[in-house]
């Protein structure tokens, strides 16, 4: 259908009375109006209908030897026979001399080789004792660097969760900000609507008004009965407008009928005036569905009102959206390590995100059944496992400028042991026990030391047996008990 305006004028004045009733269809994108004025003395009644249809388009062995006893070729006379006895004597008893020296010498040599063997076996164990000590050490300092490294590890993946953590709580707070502007914005554009609305109606008043002089002249007077209907159809819109005035003391109907598809919109005024003025009105139908979050509030000198923000609303890190009171406090199920606390700062509900931090925890450290989780249900504590050990190492032990000959194996107690810290009620106060690493059992042993010039001299030192855990007083320096000696 072709751009077309339609206008229908109706205008009724008996005596103080004037009635006026106007239709008018406008055909670029239907524009609807339909109003009824009355007017009796001092009283006005307005009666408007406006119906628009614009039209707009569809995320790690001993040495052995042979003697040889000289003999001779005959027998001697009697004094030569005796000096030869008297020499054979001499030389079995030089022999013999010779072989005693002999073994003497035989026997130095073998304790020289037996005292060799001696020191030899003494210098290995003391080789064996410092390639020991030297693993240990090596070992200990093994275990050091792999401490340390795990450490330095906790920290970085401490210092990574807290990278994501402030990245996410970033990103959250551009969300928010982004979802106040465009309630901010959709807020804005309702007003304009409002606005725009009120202002079409005040070009409307203004219409009438410069048509007023003209409605006179479409006077009819006295005893009559006035009627104007209006049909407009648009493809499957129809719009029915019927105006009836019957002069007998006054009627006064208007009627607008609006089908669509399939709703129909209806739009009816009725004036009766019997010398009583008889009125029915029908009062304007606001929108009062908010969103959640959201609350209607009546505006002053304006008929509807308009939503105000009353709750927070924020999104989780399973992108679920909640609701929250102004002062009230919500920790997710699946994470108690966050809080999250509605506050009004500066008039504006503002969304607080608060996370703990819990101290590393290893729950092979722990004793078990001692493992506990606090009130918020984040962090986990338990009582660590007491570990006191003895150790030792050899030193060469050195009194008054006199050594040990060889190095000692001096025992010692390391380790860690359970300590607290815990409020008494009853006492009123923090109730304080402490445990250190001490000796349970000692013995004396004695030493020998050579000192500088050659002397010797016997000291008796401590050695620790064993070594436990026990109670001591919480101050640097004392302890609850001496320790307990064994027997020498």
């Amino acid at each position: 259908m072709s751009t077309s305006t339609i206008r229908s004028r109706t205008t009724f004045r008996n005596n103080n009375s004037t009635i006026r009733s106007r239709t008018t269809f406008r055909n670029n994108n239907s524009t609807i109006r339909s109003r009824t004025t009355f007017r009796n003395n001092n009283s006005t009644i307005r009666s408007r209908t406006t119906f628009r249809n614009t039209t707009s388009p569809s995320g790690a062995g001993q040495p052995s030897g042979t003697t040889t006893a000289p003999s001779g070729a005959g027998q001697p006379s009697g004094t030569q026979q005796h000096h030869q006895e008297q020499d054979n004597l001499q030389e079995q008893q030089q022999h013999h001399q010779e072989q005693d020296n002999l073994q003497e010498q035989q026997q130095h040599h073998q304790e020289q080789d037996n005292l060799q063997e001696q020191q030899q076996h003494h210098q290995e164990q003391d080789n064996l004792q410092e390639q020991q000590q030297h693993h240990q050490e090596q070992d200990n300092h093994q275990e050091q660097q792999q401490h340390h490294q795990e450490q330095d590890n906790l920290q970085e993946q401490q210092q990574h969760h807290q990278e994501q953590d402030n990245h996410q709580e970033q990103q959250q707070h551009h969300q928010e900000q982004d979802n106040h502007q465009e309630q901010q914005q959709h807020h804005q554009e309702q007003d304009n609507l409002q606005e725009q609305q009120q202002h079409h109606q005040e070009q409307d008043n203004l219409q009438e008004q410069q048509q007023h002089h003209q409605e006179q002249d479409n006077l009819q007077e006295h005893n009559s009965t006035i009627r104007s209907r209006t049909t407009f159809r648009n493809n499957n819109s129809t719009i029915r407008s019927r105006t009836t005035f019957r002069n007998n003391n006054s009627t006064i109907r208007s009627r607008t009928t609006f089908r669509n598809n399939n709703s129909t919109i209806r739009s009816r005024t009725t004036i009766r005036n019997k010398k009583l003025n008889i009125i029915n009105c029908r009062p304007v139908v606001c929108n009062t569905n908010c969103s959640k979050g959201y609350e209607y509030q009546t505006l002053h000198g304006k008929c509807c009102g308009k939503c105000v923000q009353k709750s927070c609303i924020f999104t989780t890190q399973d992108n679920t959206t909640h609701i929250l009171e102004v002062n009230n406090t919500f920790i997710p199920t699946n994470d108690k390590c966050v809080k999250y606390t509605c506050e009004k700062m500066n008039g504006h509900l503002v969304t607080k995100e608060t996370k703990t931090t819990c101290s590393p925890f290893n729950p092979l450290d722990c004793e078990p059944g001692t493992e506990t989780t606090d009130t918020t249900g984040c962090c986990k504590t338990c009582k660590r496992k007491s570990v006191c050990e003895m150790k030792s190492k050899l030193t060469v032990m050195e009194v008054s400028g006199c050594k040990s000959a060889q190095p000692l194996n001096i025992t010692s107690c390391a380790g860690h042991c359970g300590s607290s810290s815990i409020y008494s009620a009853a006492a009123n106060m923090m109730m304080h026990q402490c445990e250190c690493c001490q000796e349970a059992s000692v013995s004396k042993k004695s030493v020998e030391l050579t000192c500088a010039d050659g002397s010797k001299v016997n000291h008796s030192y401590t050695a620790v047996d064993m070594c436990s855990c026990r109670k001591a007083d919480c101050v640097p320096g004392t302890t609850s008990e001496p320790p307990r000696r064994g027997r020498r």
